[in-house]
């Protein structure tokens, strides 16, 4: 794991339905480690996605301000009257992939996920449980689309800083469901 562990889905926004559970923390632990680094890999391109990884992985890593700023939390302004002024919100690296991997455990679960905590679905509530937990994933990804765009804008705005920098285009996710 890179950033991430199950107790980040424990409590709060991202919070699992018994993510404290055994066999839920493997399902999480799952998910952490089959996207974390695929998301990473996607937001920054390869080069810079292995740089930025090796990075947070380090013991002691020497601090580089180029790091830091994609991997913290930011509020930048372009000031481009050419392309027209924009404020850019990221809410981190880390709150980005707690979504990601929300949204893609959410999508793989096949329990429903309540308060309560996780259930089998029930054949007569199929439709409607994976239609709502599907939306509920949707909604999560989507709202941190704009961290994506603040990321990948503040590498490409500054290309000298990040000349790996060759993240994919991330879209809104909307499914056909319902």
């Amino acid at each position: 794991m890179i950033l991430l562990a199950t107790s980040d889905f424990e409590t709060g926004k991202f919070k699992i339905a018994d993510a404290g559970s055994n066999t839920s923390k493997a399902a999480v632990t799952t998910a952490i480690t089959r996207f974390e680094k695929t998301y990473i890999l996607k937001l920054f391109g390869k080069v810079l996605g292995e740089a930025i990884i090796t990075y947070i992985q380090a013991s002691n890593p020497t601090p580089d301000a180029n790091f830091d700023k994609v991997i913290a939390s930011f509020f930048e302004q372009n000031d481009n009257f050419i392309c027209g002024n924009k404020v850019y919100e990221s809410r981190g690296l880390k709150e980005f992939l707690q979504a990601a991997i929300y949204y893609e455990y959410l999508l793989d679960t096949a329990t429903t996920n309540t308060q309560a905590g996780q259930g089998e679905i029930n054949a007569e509530v199929l439709t409607k449980t994976i239609n709502t937990q599907i939306r509920q994933a949707e909604k999560i990804f989507n709202e941190y689309l704009e961290t994506i765009e603040a990321i990948q804008w503040w590498c490409s705005d500054n290309s000298t800083d990040y000349p790996d920098f060759a993240g994919e285009t991330f879209i809104v996710r909307q499914s056909a469901i319902f």
